[in-house]
């Protein structure tokens, strides 16, 4: 059974998390609480006495991603971080929908935000348990809201890493720039990018900034009723998770078993 460190354990939703996780069989809870609690909590994994970190309730996600690359460490030049968000789907079924980065890299680069992307697909392979369907997101749909005289610079680097991803993995179903209505309506795709391969049917979205990442994570999740798992780090040597400081026990349950998935990929 995955073991993980919770530090922070003197919040009660932690403590009510790591108890439904135990009781549940779902992974084997480690309590922490005390000074430097979150450093503790890395060197435990980075020991191999624990396989993931969960923490974030009284802490910024800079301050986590800081102890997390010092203590354990990064396998990846460039590490980023992704949400799940999930609701009930009309059919019954959970609809689930993977976004990145909302967490971690402010303005990343071309080069960055295709190393994002690659390690959101592998991510949403796992998480989604279907094909990754992925959308780089703008105000602009296929040249709609480009100046040629006042070149974008978002809009650029989303062209140059869309050029890179259909180069190097040509299998994957990937578009942009695409806005948000033509990436998820088929109705709107049609109108809009009647040749995009996505047909208004994008479940990974990938954004140019944090800001844009920020902001549509909050809206998706306060106005469109998912709920949200994560940030979910992403390039790091063991599998550790960010929590929003307003996480709910269920937020950190969720949390754990997308990091349990993960692990187990």
């Amino acid at each position: 059974m995955m073991r993980i460190v919770l530090p922070e354990g003197d919040d009660p939703r932690i403590r009510e998390a790591a108890e439904f996780l135990r009781v549940q069989g779902l992974a084997d809870p480690i309590l922490l609480t005390g000074v430097d609690d979150l450093r503790e909590a890395c060197q435990i994994v980075r020991d191999h006495e624990a396989d993931a970190v969960i923490a974030g309730i009284d802490l910024p996600t800079r301050d986590i991603v800081q102890v997390v690359h010092d203590t354990i460490g990064a396998k990846d030049q460039v590490y980023s971080s992704c949400f799940l968000l999930e609701r009930d789907g009309r059919d019954g079924r959970p609809e689930r929908l993977i976004l990145a980065d909302a967490g971690v890299n402010k303005n990343p680069t071309a080069d960055e935000l295709y190393h994002i992307l690659e390690q959101t697909y592998i991510t949403a392979e796992t998480l989604l348990n279907q094909q990754p369907r992925v959308a780089l997101l703008s105000y602009s749909t296929h040249g709609s809201g480009f100046d040629n005289e006042a070149p974008d610079a978002d809009i650029l680097k989303l062209r140059e890493v869309l050029e890179r991803s259909r180069r190097e993995h040509p299998l994957w179903i990937i578009d942009g720039e695409l806005q948000l209505d033509a990436a998820i309506s088929d109705e709107i795709s049609f109108k809009k990018a009647p040749r995009s391969t996505l047909a208004g049917n994008a479940n990974v979205f990938i954004v140019p900034n944090l800001a844009a990442g920020n902001v549509l994570f909050m809206a998706l999740k306060h106005f469109a009723g998912f709920r949200a798992y994560g940030p979910l780090l992403q390039g790091f040597n063991a599998p550790c998770s960010d929590l929003s400081r307003g996480a709910t026990t269920a937020d950190i349950i969720g949390t754990a078993v997308c990091i349990t998935k993960l692990f187990n990929k």
